[in-house]
């Protein structure tokens, strides 16, 4: 993983979290800890509760299927409810559905907090603060069990070489209030660095699940370029586990008992979720990228990038997690019916039944839905809006060009909308309770309601 300055801004005044109480485990754990003021204990519950709204991390949940039984978003007659100027949402077409793609935004207790910082009210669409202490980070939210307000998971907080260092970034626990006045300083917002004393040169969040931290790390104790897997308390950043196998980590999945990994040698290595002991690996191709795991399955694509140099034939796969292998592989071309050899993949998504994926091709877009059986077709649906995807249990919505919504059952489409000042959707599309987010590629942030 190249050690790139990634940095992330959460300054958010006006937010409705509580404040922070600290736990009796998070002063004997937290050496690292800022406490804040108050002080109480919550008998060992994560907090804040989960709601509908909710969007702890990239892709829904650990295992990065893009898919949101809980909410409930427009389904048949679309409405602007509000709009953000100058919002920074995006991210990079060529990451859509990698478990390493930066997630546009995360949404906790009523307040959408975007990559860049900017703090804006879910309800009302205000935008209630701009900071200036992080930029373009990977970020996340995790309760735990010493905050009521929880943590903010980011990489890089930009406050000097004491923070980032000279050998790399560092990730980081934040609250998710800090002050904004001129002179406040951005380590105030600095609740701990994960693995503290330091243990690696650089680390990101690969996933997160309440009260863990799932990252990755390139150590430094003896001059080794590779790296592992981490396991952090979300309460602290103290180092739960760290995989016996070192590997270049590039994705990151979880399941209730799995942790899936895919790194540069061209392995998919699955990980006992609760002790990164080891339990199968799988070979893959090098140009194989990990977009999701659910219910013991992984789900691969191959890179974008690759079928551009024209390198392999694309293919979808799904990995059996408990045996090591293959359960069924596919490529586009079979799925469309299609003489393209070459399409190009877009967001990917996956229910309990059914694997939902964009393909691009020179002939159209198209949304197909796939068994997560066997992997047949169960219905093909070409589109206008691509390259991204989210999903729920009765609708699949799409967004780049235009934004739709098609029924997830049949594909049917229940409707299309596009801006009304001519913009152009781009970015990650998100659920939050009964809206639909979508980012018009760093200009404006709307908020779609049902009629």
């Amino acid at each position: 993983m190249p050690q790139n300055n990634y940095h992330m801004i959460v300054d958010i005044s006006r937010m409705t979290f509580e404040g922070a109480n600290i736990s009796r485990r998070a002063v004997l754990g937290g050496a690292g800890l800022a406490m804040t003021a108050g002080a109480g204990c919550l008998a060992g519950a994560l907090s804040p509760s989960a709601r509908a709204s909710d969007w702890p991390q990239q892709g829904y949940d650990a295992g990065h299927t893009n898919y949101k039984p809980t909410g409930s978003p427009p389904l048949d007659r679309p409405r602007l409810a509000w709009q953000a100027g100058a919002v920074r949402v995006t991210a990079r077409d060529d990451d859509i559905g990698t478990g390493l793609r930066q997630p546009g935004m995360i949404v906790a207790d009523g307040t959408i907090v975007t990559k860049r910082g900017t703090a804006i009210g879910l309800d009302t669409g205000d935008i209630r603060t701009r900071s200036g202490c992080f930029q373009d980070g990977r970020i996340g939210f995790a309760r735990t069990e010493s905050y009521t307000d929880g943590i903010i998971v980011s990489s890089t907080l930009d406050a000097g070489r004491q923070f980032g260092g000279p050998d790399g970034a560092r990730l980081y626990g934040v609250r998710p209030s800090i002050p904004t006045g001129v002179g406040d300083r951005c380590e105030n917002a600095r609740r701990w660095i994960a693995g503290s004393p330091r243990d690696g040169s650089y680390q990101y969040t690969g996933t997160v699940d309440d009260g863990t931290v799932f990252g990755a790390v390139w150590p430094t104790e003896f001059g080794e370029s590779r790296g592992a897997v981490v396991a952090f308390d979300a309460d602290d950043g103290s180092r739960q586990w760290r995989t016996d196998v070192t590997l270049d980590v590039e994705s990151v999945c979880a399941d209730d008992e799995r942790l899936f990994v895919t790194g540069s040698d061209g392995d998919l290595t699955i990980f006992e979720r609760g002790s990164g002991f080891p339990k199968q690996g799988f070979a893959i191709d090098e140009t194989d990228v990990l977009v999701a795991a659910r219910e013991g399955t992984a789900y691969l694509r191959t890179s974008n990038r690759a079928i551009e140099r024209q390198e392999v034939m694309p293919t979808l796969s799904a990995v059996d997690g408990s045996a090591g292998e293959l359960s069924w592989r596919g490529t586009p071309a079979d799925l469309l019916e299609s003489d393209d050899a070459r399409p190009s993949f877009g967001g990917f998504a996956v229910g309990p039944d059914s694997v939902y994926v964009l393909i691009e091709t020179r002939g159209g877009d198209y949304c197909v839905s796939l068994s997560t059986t066997d992997g047949s077709v169960q219905w093909s649906r070409s589109v206008s809006a691509a390259p991204w995807l989210v999903a729920t249990d009765t609708s699949v919505y799409l967004s780049g060009g235009s934004v739709a919504c098609l029924d997830s059952a049949t594909g049917e489409e229940r409707w299309t909308w596009s801006p009304p000042d001519d913009y152009i959707p781009g970015g990650p599309i998100v659920i939050a309770n009964d809206r639909l987010l979508v980012p018009i590629d760093g200009r404006a942030l709307y908020a779609l309601e049902e009629r």
